[in-house]
């Protein structure tokens, strides 16, 4: 009896030691893996990262490799911002209303001098810039070559006997009326700009003593291009264009204080004199409309009477006109 007691006591003492190293093992384990998840808090990574078939090492090299075409994206963008500069770092994208900018410089053309009286040609050359200089280039070349055409005709008509003979006239009356100065000035000026647009109005002026001129004119250029806006290719219809021109034209000549005069002149036959005139398809754009024709003194009408100039608006014109040039 007493043999199985103890034979029953040596079991439970076997069995309870294996408990003990079971619990044992487990609390180790239990231990362990706190320890892991208290590192991987501490050290702040992500716990999907465990769970993630790709190695860490392979991770790093794809986000490093993700970086750099992040980077690469930003330096093309970068130069693309920057591929189209010009004189004045003002991209195709900017207000080039606000950035557009002309100085002048009076250059002499021609001078001569005879006592105290003197023959002077003198012009304004432009320098534009805030805009493209290949586009400023263009605006430059055709406002220089508008004044060599035109002074090409004065000396063609003002040769130098001719000059010199006016000259000695003036000096012989020069007691009565002082030292005097004849001669021609050639100049531009901005007279209408738009982000699309800029308009110079061309200023002719002098005179040879008791003869005097006096001439306006304009012309426009695309400000992102500098190529003149030739009227002739931007209207839809020449047809229609024309005869609305015509019509504005007519109406408001009869409304105009020289109308009269323009009749006792010439009757009817004036309208043949405007009708060539707006067949031209010339004109240039200012606020408010298109001058669709000019017509210089002693054309229609006395020289007192001065230059016609006739603006269509842009509200009967702007079906038939580019509307990427019409005024909102």
């Amino acid at each position: 009896m007493l043999e199985k007691n103890e034979g029953d006591n040596m079991k439970k003492n076997k069995k309870s030691s294996v408990l003990k190293i079971v619990l044992v093992l487990i609390i180790a384990i239990l231990l362990i893996i706190i320890g892991i998840f208290t590192g991987l808090l501490v050290s702040g990574k992500d716990f999907t990262t465990i769970f993630n078939n790709k190695p860490q090492s392979e991770q790093s090299s794809n986000e490093q490799s993700n970086n750099k075409e992040d980077d690469n994206k930003k330096d093309t963008d970068k130069k693309e911002d920057n591929s189209e500069p010009n004189n004045n770092n003002t991209s195709k994208n900017s207000n080039l209303k606000d950035s557009f900018k002309v100085s002048y410089e009076t250059r002499g053309v021609r001078n001569i001098t005879i006592g105290g009286a003197s023959f002077v040609c003198n012009e304004d050359v432009p320098n534009i810039t805030g805009i493209s200089a290949s586009a400023a280039e263009k605006m430059e070349k055709y406002l220089k070559n508008w004044y060599s055409d035109v002074w090409k005709d004065i000396n063609e008509q003002t040769k130098d006997e001719y000059i010199e003979e006016i000259l000695n006239q003036m000096n012989e009356f020069s007691g009565d009326y002082g030292p005097q100065d004849i001669g021609f000035h050639q100049s531009y000026e901005v007279i209408y700009l738009t982000d699309k647009i800029v308009t110079f109005g061309y200023i002719f002026e002098g005179g040879l003593g008791g003869v005097s001129w006096g001439n306006t004119s304009g012309v426009s250029f695309d400000l992102e291009t500098g190529d003149v806006i030739e009227i002739k290719n931007i209207v839809k219809s020449k047809e229609k264009y024309i005869e609305a021109c015509k019509k504005y034209v007519y109406d408001e000549l009869k409304k105009d204080s020289r109308y009269q005069e323009v009749l006792e002149m010439h009757g009817n036959d004036y309208q043949s004199i405007i009708n060539s005139a707006i067949e031209q398809l010339n004109g240039y754009f200012v606020k408010g409309g298109i001058v669709c024709v000019e017509i210089p003194k002693y054309e229609i009408a006395s020289g007192a009477s001065g230059q016609f100039d006739f603006k269509v608006p842009y509200s009967l014109v702007k079906d038939l006109v580019d509307s990427k040039y019409i005024e909102q």
